[in-house]
């Protein structure tokens, strides 16, 4: 697996207590699964964008359309660029533009941002889906897969779907405070 030594997961013990996030709002996706049992005792949470999908090449050609968009010049480099990664597109936007998001131009950022983003196929990274395969083996039944990204998480269903991954996780999730993680 490519991105086994960077494969970013931690072990998450809680109980549910049967409540469970409904599959229509935009913070969540949850399988629908028929058991009666909700409680879940642990959870191994992966990271999307950098660590299951190589979503570099998307990222790269999505922000720079969006700061072309706002008159940003010159174009932020690569490096630039990438050393965001992970964060919020409020943080792209304050750092590569120097504005705040209250600005009139965010939302045109925004715009151009999921217009392009919408433009590309965000692949999985090699081996991804074998090493996936693998923990879930050694993995007690009773343990969940789950997502945890910066991105709603409709796109990120859809991402997992196209890679060919989304059967393996129970639920994505969107990070209560993406700047932390």
């Amino acid at each position: 697996m490519a991105a086994a030594a960077t494969v970013g997961f931690y072990l998450l013990h809680r109980h549910c207590r049967g409540q469970r996030l409904s599959p229509s709002t935009s913070t969540s996706y949850e399988k629908d699964e028929s058991s009666n049992d909700q409680s879940v005792s642990a959870a191994i949470i992966f990271d999307l964008d950098g660590t299951l999908l190589d979503s570099s090449v998307a990222l790269l050609a999505s922000i720079s359309a969006a700061c072309v968009a706002v008159g940003v010049s010159p174009a932020p480099t690569q490096e630039a660029i990438h050393s965001l990664a992970g964060s919020p597109l409020q943080h792209y936007f304050a750092t590569l533009t120097g504005r705040e998001s209250s600005d009139p131009l965010y939302e045109r950022f925004v715009d151009k941002f999921k217009t392009a983003y919408d433009l590309e196929i965000v692949p999985a990274f090699d081996d991804v889906a074998a090493g996936l395969a693998a923990i879930r083996a050694v993995a007690p039944k009773s343990v969940k897969f789950a997502i945890a990204t910066t991105k709603p998480s409709t796109r990120a269903v859809e991402e997992l779907q196209v890679a060919g991954l989304l059967a393996f996780f129970d639920h994505v999730q969107v990070k209560p405070r993406p700047i932390l993680f």
